[in-house]
């Protein structure tokens, strides 16, 4: 008669086996829910400083038109032309880059954000379309229009 001698360690090993399984897989799980939760939380970041630096752009466009920004921003002609846009005759278009600070910068290989303005003038309301974009992925944050009326005699 031959008795094994069975101390049930073979049972032990399969359940704490089971147990690490099951804690890593937890832990997987959490760290992609952290990871997921930073993009956001960047993104979100992103967007707000874009929107705020637009509305900024958009209230010296309004006070002051394009000489102002481009004396206030640093800004320099965009290379986008108008087909690409999706504006049918914009009669300027300029280009103004800001770091992560949010100041403006000169050079786009500096910049963090940049903004597009195209501007359009129509029976003496002059409008500016906005456009916002994260340069490290080149993704649209956000775009807004502002417009002004101009004083009579200017404008087509």
């Amino acid at each position: 008669m031959n008795k094994k001698n069975s101390t049930g360690a073979g049972l032990f090993m399969m359940e704490m086996l089971a147990a690490v399984f099951f804690f890593i897989l937890c832990a997987a799980t959490c760290l992609m829910a952290f990871v997921k939760a930073d993009q956001v939380s960047r993104l979100a970041r992103d967007t707000n400083q874009a929107v705020v630096l637009a509305e900024s752009l958009a209230e010296v466009w309004k006070q002051g038109g394009a000489e102002l920004v481009e004396e206030g921003f640093s800004s320099q002609e965009a290379a986008e032309s108008a087909a690409e846009t999706g504006f049918s005759h914009p009669e300027a278009a300029w280009a103004v880059f800001w770091d992560d600070q949010g100041e403006p910068v000169g050079e786009e290989s500096q910049a963090a954000l940049s903004g597009t303005v195209f501007q359009e003038t129509e029976d003496g309301l002059e409008t500016a379309h906005i456009t916002m974009v994260r340069q490290k992925d080149d993704k649209t944050l956000f775009s807004m229009t502002a417009a002004r009326y101009l004083p009579s005699g200017q404008g087509s």
